[in-house]
């Protein structure tokens, strides 16, 4: 009789499948970093129209608490920049991120200037760079 009987199988296969990899890691760091430096904060941590990000599995496997992220997709917002504005405009955000060729320059400074008179910190993520952070407080 081997080691591992058909239960122990099940509980390594079920470990390896569940366990992110080092890419999933790695594009999520940014957002991680963000998501828990606000997550005792009072507000939401607002994504706003994520591609590829975030997965949930690789969230709850760093203990993020989703009851303060509010993920707005892609394909429920037709308007990037007034569903970002809106979102600063009620002062229930604690962050606002936002991922890079979504919104121009014009639009990133009108939403950057509304986030300091909120008191709201401002991230641009990179999305093709593992999501590194172009940060405005």
């Amino acid at each position: 009789m081997g080691i591992f009987n058909t239960e122990s199988k099940h509980l390594v296969e079920t470990i390896l499948l569940n366990t992110p990899s080092e890419d999933d890691l790695n594009s999520h760091f940014e957002l991680i970093k963000i998501i828990k430096r606000y997550e005792y904060c009072c507000g939401w941590t607002l994504l706003i129209a994520p591609d590829h990000l975030p997965k949930k599995d690789i969230l709850t496997h760093h203990n993020i608490n989703l009851d303060k992220v509010l993920i707005v997709h892609k394909k429920h917002c037709t308007d990037i920049l007034f569903t970002a504005y809106q979102g600063l405009r009620n002062e229930n955000c604690s962050a606002l991120v936002i991922w890079d060729g979504l919104i121009n320059q014009s639009e990133y400074a009108l939403l950057n200037a509304k986030a300091k008179s909120v008191n709201t910190a401002l991230y641009l993520l990179n999305k093709n760079t593992h999501d590194q952070a172009i940060v405005h407080h």
